[in-house]
This record gives structure tokens, C-alpha cells and sequence, in this order.
């Protein structure tokens, strides 16, 4: 994916007026009013995209290395967190070229070094975030 590619997103605000109820499962909380959450009705399709995210960088992880000079803020983008492969987006790249990254399937932001950090495939954009 290029800077200009983006990964759907669903807006909260859509959701809160198409249905009087919605299922969800919580995947992070950061305080009481600011929490991550997954719709239950893409639970299936989301792990599945997960495990063949995880699947494809294993074997093709070096295809998709990301140039020090070509890491700029907005690139979508996939990195190992907590043992798993998931998409990110940039946000910013340090002098030192460190990246932080923010995952935007579960809400959190991570620091990584360059050499962690690979393009996205096309593939793995089809879910909305």
C-alpha cells in the first residue's frame, strides 16, 4: 500500500443511528470513556483476516521491507505486536528513524526501530478498522 491507500473505518456515529442494539466485545480500555471495541458480527472475518495477515508476513516478510527513507507519517503498514503480526499506520518517524505506529484494529500505539516495520499488502485492507 502507498501513503495515499487508506483501510476503511467505521464511523461510530453511523452505527449509533443505524441500530437500537449492537454487539461488541471489548478488546481495549483505556479509561472509562475511551475504549476499543470490535463489532461481533465481523468477529469471524476479522480473526480470519488476522491469521492470514500473520500467515503471509511469516513467509513473505521480506518482500515488503519498508526503506528507512520511504517511512513517512500515514503509511499503512504491518508490524509484529505482542507476538502477532498486525496493521498499523504510521505517525511519526524519528530522526534516528524510530517509528511509532498506531494499530488501529485495537487502538494502541507502539515505538519501533526501522527494520520492524513492512508495507501493507493490498489484502489486508478490506476490513474497515
Amino acid at each position: 500500500m502507498t501513503s495515499d491507500d487508506k483501510v476503511d473505518e467505521i464511523s461510530v456515529v453511523e452505527l449509533k443511528h443505524s441500530r437500537k442494539y449492537l454487539g461488541v466485545y471489548v478488546v481495549e480500555v483505556f479509561h472509562p470513556s475511551f475504549f476499543w471495541i470490535h463489532l461481533q458480527e465481523n468477529k469471524r472475518d476479522f480473526e480470519q483476516m488476522m491469521d492470514k495477515l500473520s500467515d503471509f508476513y511469516e513467509c513473505n516478510k521480506s518482500k515488503f521491507i519498508i526503506a528507512k527513507l520511504a517511512l513517512k507519517k500515514d503509511l499503512n503498514c504491518a508490524c509484529i505486536y505482542g507476538n502477532r503480526w498486525h496493521r498499523a499506520i504510521i505517525r511519526s518517524v524519528q530522526s534516528d528513524f524510530k517509528v511509532t505506529v498506531f494499530f488501529y484494529d485495537y487502538g494502541t500505539m507502539e515505538t519501533y526501530t526501522s527494520e520492524d516495520i513492512y508495507y501493507l499488502h493490498k489484502q489486508f485492507a478490506f476490513l474497515p478498522a
